[in-house]
Parts: C-alpha cells; structure tokens; sequence
C-alpha cells in the first residue's frame, strides 16, 4: 500500500511491557493507607455561614472494581459462531492533600479467552486478541493543577477526539467510530486538560500505536477536543487530530481528521451524534455516526438504535462500512447487566453483506466497599 511502512508486531515483548506497566501502576492502588488528611472547606453564604470548615478525608483509598465479560455472537459470514470470555478489573483512586484533592489514576485491565481464535472484525465488540492475552484498557494518572483549568495526564487513556471520551463504549455492545477512525480506542500519550469556565478541552501526543507502548515504528499522533460542561442538557465537540498511526493490518498510514460530535438528554431519551472527515495518505476519509437511546420507566431497560457510515479510504478497495444496528440492555441488578444487539451490514470489509447478532452477561462490581468514595467511579453503563 503507497506510502504506508510494514511493521513487524514483537507480540511477545509488548505483552511484557505491558504486563509490567500493569504491575508497577497496580502497586500505587494496593499500598496500604497512609491515614488521613485534612482538607478545608469554605461554605457558601447560602448554607448561612461564610467560615471554613475541616473536614478529614482518607488518603490512598482506592476504589476497586471487579468485572466478568461473557459474549457471543452468531453470524451469517464466514466466522459465524464465537465465543469470548473476559475477566479482569478496575482500581481508581483520587490523591488528596492538605488543600484538597491534587490528581486522580486509573488502571483497568482484563484477561480475555476464546475458544474460537477467529473472531468477527467488526464493532460489536472492538477486536480482540487469542487467548489468554491481557487487554489494557486505562492506565494513567492525572495531576491537577491550577484548580482543574491545567491538570497534565499521563498513560494509556482515550484519544480526544469524538464522542467516545464521554460514552466510553468499552463495556458495551454498540461501538463508536473510533476503531475505524484511528484502528484503536486508546493510546500511550501526555495530555493537557481542564475545565475553564464555558468549554471543557484536552489536547495531547501519542505513539500513535494503540495498545502496544512502542516509541521505534515511526508512529506518532497529536488530537485535541474541546467541549462545553458536561452537566449540560446539550453537548457539542470539536475535534482534530493528524500524525501517523499504526492500524490493525500491521501498517503506519499517515492522516488527518477534523471531527465535530454531539450528545443531547431529553427526557428519557439520549441523541448521539458525530461525524468526521480528512485524509488517510492523500485520499479522503470520514464517519458518520448516530444514536438513539430510550430509558423505559423503571430504569432498568434501554432500547439503543444506531447507524454507521465510514470510510477509512476511500481509493482502498472494500474500505467501506454501513451498518444498522439494534440493541437492548437490561440491568438485572447493580452490578449485572444482559444485552443483546442485532446488527446489519450493507458492507463489511472483507465480508460483504452481513448480519449478526450478539448477546452478553457483563458484571462490574464494587469488591472493596468504600460508600465515601462511590461518586468518584466512573459510569460503566
């Protein structure tokens, strides 16, 4: 392929790279407590006082999370019948000082096993590697400065760009663009973010390699986004990125993209949106993307339609991809969910007209209770 440079994948030294990272980072989260903390609160005039209070908050207290992953998936291509299995976990912890918190990490990983090697490359779910292997997923530390405008993270976290910073699809059937975009979810990088008054933004650079920590492949990627709060009803972003990546078939391409997405709550309804155009090695690329996502009463069933349109190149053959997908989700309890999702695709990459349909026991639960702490977990549904 023009102008693209083959890369040999050292499957083996990467899986220990990042079986170490996983170990070092994963000795911030279990180091026993260092005690307490006290932190100072100036109350507002309406709570009747203008004084400061203290108040003690324990320090080095992460919250840990185990999660179990069961899906299969049925198929009318060639690979039609696949099983995959995952268990792993997650550890979050916020880093507190005498004036407050000063930074926030994050590990999560999981071991994953499949029966069948031959999986379906498609969205539902992000591809997976053979069995036994280990799947990073977060692993960063952010250090917050200048009260939240300026804070500098660092490690494996999702690229910013698009709507999927703020949906995080990685437990979840329905997928967003962002493996066709840049062939990975997340990747090794630094990054400056913040929150200043009217927009939310994150700008960062990345080994543009994904998963892999590799510096030596001549990849590279810089992506910035810029949003407004999220507390909104209605929510906008506007994206760019450019750099060279490294993508599923071994290969770095060169590329740009410039994105726009939104979200917007209305009732017990959820519209996503985003699209996207650019070049990948001189020819044009873009994405299409919605979503429509209904909260029955009761809270405990949600009914998600989507469409995709995407195309990495359009001067590569059969680089296209269309799909209507439809998907349910029921919470059986807090820590357990069930969904289903059947998907249509007018074209998939090397597979043509394609249907398939999905189902998933999925659990995320709290394994050390910690109530104190509980609204500093992110959202996994």
């Amino acid at each position: 392929k023009e102008g693209a440079i083959m890369v040999n994948i050292k499957t083996g030294k990467n899986i220990f790279v990042n079986v170490m990272l996983i170990f070092f980072i994963s000795l911030m989260f279990f180091r026993p407590a260092s005690g307490e903390n006290t932190i100072k609160e100036e109350k507002s005039p309406s709570e009747g006082t203008d004084t400061i209070e203290e108040k003690t908050a324990p320090e080095d207290n992460a919250l840990i999370y185990g999660e179990f992953y069961f899906l299969q998936t049925v198929s009318t291509g060639e690979d039609n019948f696949n099983t995959l299995d995952s268990i792993g976990f997650e550890a979050y912890k916020k880093f507190a000082g005498e004036t407050g918190d000063w930074g926030e990490g994050d590990i999560q990983f999981r071991m994953t096993y499949s029966p069948l090697k031959n999986m379906i490359v498609t969205p539902m779910p992000a591809n997976f590697p053979a069995i036994g292997q280990p799947i990073l997923h977060n692993a960063f530390i952010n250090l917050k400065g200048n009260m939240g405008r300026s804070n500098v993270k660092i490690g494996h976290f999702d690229v910013p760009f698009g709507v999927e910073p703020d949906i995080d699809t990685h437990p979840t059937l329905l997928q967003s663009l962002h493996m066709y975009n840049f062939g990975y979810v997340k990747d090794w990088g630094i990054s400056l973010n913040g929150q200043l008054e009217d927009v939310d933004y994150e700008a960062g650079v990345f080994t543009g390699t994904g998963t892999d920590f590799v510096l030596d492949r001549g990849a590279w990627l810089v992506s910035g986004r810029i949003t407004n709060p999220t507390e909104n009803d209605f929510r906008w972003g506007v994206s760019a990125a450019g750099g060279r990546t490294l993508r599923e078939d071994g290969m770095i391409y060169s590329m740009w993209r410039a994105g726009f997405d939104t979200e917007y709550f209305y009732s017990q309804w959820t519209f996503k949106g985003e699209v996207y155009g650019g070049q990948t090695e001189g020819n044009p690329s873009y994405g299409v993307w919605g979503e429509a996502d209904y909260m029955f009463p009761g809270q405990n069933l949600e009914l998600e339609l989507q469409f995709q349109h995407s195309s990495i190149n359009t001067n590569m053959e059969d680089s296209d991809t269309t799909a209507l997908i439809a998907g349910l989700t029921y919470r059986l309890s807090e820590s357990w969910s069930f969904r289903t999702a059947y998907s249509h695709y007018f074209n998939l990459p090397g597979a043509g007209s394609t249907d398939q349909v999905g189902f998933q026991l999925y659990f995320y639960g709290k394994s050390i209770e910690d109530s104190d702490n509980e609204d500093n977990s992110s959202d996994k549904y």
